[in-house]
């Protein structure tokens, strides 16, 4: 029962290390208008379908589809030549009327509301002798009907009325041509309109046109440079990523719980068939266990977007101090499982699997139990020049040649350090 409890506390705080995110992770706290506390890069090289660039292309390219119109409608022309009747007659009236003075019939027609006069149209209309009048109301009429039977836009509206006096005959005295543009101008409205079903059909079709746009991001590479404000696309990036997550699924905690079960599991098989006594000795279990916690929380330091840390994480002190203390083959095995719960956590990483695991193997068949100083030192320098050619190596097949110095100097000084240690 002991060793059982053992087991399950290893395996509950570790699932709590590895998992919870804490509230220094100022990553994962990012929003949209924050700025970036520091450069963010990618932990590995990553290609996905942005939605929000490939929203924004869509909406763009319907943006650029322009309104369909309908044919015009002469019902329109139609329908403004008998409210030029309803103006003719209306003035009529009123210029013939014997009962009202000068001033109340220019009241009379700056209050008619079908058009818009100003009080010097008014007066012209006014005062246009009966002839001119007549000859008025019908280059009104046949200026309508030429203007009314092209297509009018609503848009186009302003320039058709700025051109109204080109469509007058040249005949027609100034004062008579102000009276037929003043009426016509305002009796000239739009007759084609925008076919909504149709300007929407084609920018769905423009939408549907758009490719998903991919974005991709190498190793190692900068999605959000320090002191740069965050927007949307940052945001997808970290999250595609896992970078910027809140709060840790159900689903991951069950799945790193039953791999941490897994690899406990086997190795307490190990101990129970080769290492019987470490499971009956309490100081020597707990200082497996303890030693173990403070490796995985060595391995969640190491935070996602900052994979260039783990090169200078001290990984082969857990060899030597396990090898030194406890037992050299229980060394290899320990570090198999953190470098199988590495490989894990960074998301099926095999370079820092590989990294950790092969160091744990150079440095377990070079310590022995209560190894001297200059032995371990030498374990150390094994360590580092073993993760220099695995670092050489992964670079050679990635053709990446950017991090290879940073890599280099941070793993001699960590497995160095381990020896020291």
């Amino acid at each position: 029962l002991r060793v059982v409890l053992a087991g399950l506390f290893f395996i509950l705080v570790s699932t709590f290390i590895l998992e919870v995110e804490f509230l220094t992770d100022r990553i994962a706290q990012l929003e949209v208008g924050d700025i970036s506390p520091q450069d963010i890069v990618a932990p590995a090289t990553i290609t996905y379908e942005s939605k929000i660039a490939t929203e924004r292309a869509r909406d763009q390219a319907a943006r650029l589809v322009q309104d369909v119109y309908g044919r015009p409608d002469p019902n329109v022309a139609r329908e403004q030549r008998v409210v030029a009747n309803q103006v003719f007659n209306y003035l009529d009236a009123v210029r013939v009327d014997p009962y009202l003075t000068e001033e109340e019939k220019l009241d009379h027609v700056l209050a008619l509301t079908p058009v818009s006069l100003t009080r010097e149209e008014a007066i012209e209309i006014l005062n246009l002798g009966e002839d001119l009048w007549a000859d008025a109301k019908q280059e009104v009429d046949s200026v309508l009907d030429q203007v009314m039977r092209n297509p009018i836009k609503e848009t186009d509206l302003p320039g058709v009325r700025f051109r109204l006096g080109l469509n007058v005959s040249l005949d027609v005295p100034d004062a008579e041509a102000r009276v037929i543009i003043s009426i016509a101008e305002d009796l000239i409205q739009p007759n084609t309109f925008v076919d909504e079903a149709r300007t929407n059909e084609r920018r769905e079709e423009a939408r549907e046109s758009v490719q998903p746009v991919l974005v991709t991001f190498e190793k190692n590479e900068i999605v959000v440079r320090n002191n740069e404000r965050v927007d949307e696309l940052d945001i997808e990036a970290l999250q595609v990523m896992g970078l910027h997550q809140r709060a840790t699924p159900w689903h991951d905690f069950a799945s790193t719980f039953l791999w941490l079960l897994l690899l406990v599991a086997a190795l307490g098989f190990y101990l129970a068939k080769y290492h019987f006594d470490i499971l009956q000795d309490n100081q020597r279990l707990a200082i497996l266990v303890i030693v173990s916690l403070i490796f995985v929380a060595a391995i969640r330091a190491m935070a996602p977007g900052k994979t260039v840390l783990a090169y200078a994480l001290p990984m082969p002190a857990l060899t030597i101090i396990i090898a030194g203390t406890l037992d050299p083959q229980l060394a290899i095995i320990a570090t198999l499982m953190m470098g199988l719960i590495e490989g894990y956590t960074t998301g099926g990483t095999f370079e820092l699997a590989a990294y950790v695991i092969i160091t744990g193997l150079v440095v377990g068949l070079n310590v022995r139990r209560m190894a001297q100083v200059n032995t371990l030192l030498r374990a150390g320098l094994y360590a580092a020049v073993s993760n220099v050619a695995i670092i050489l190596l992964f670079r050679f097949f990635e053709n990446d040649r950017v991090p290879l110095n940073s890599n280099m100097l941070l793993t001699i000084i960590g497995q160095l350090g381990s020896g020291i240690l």
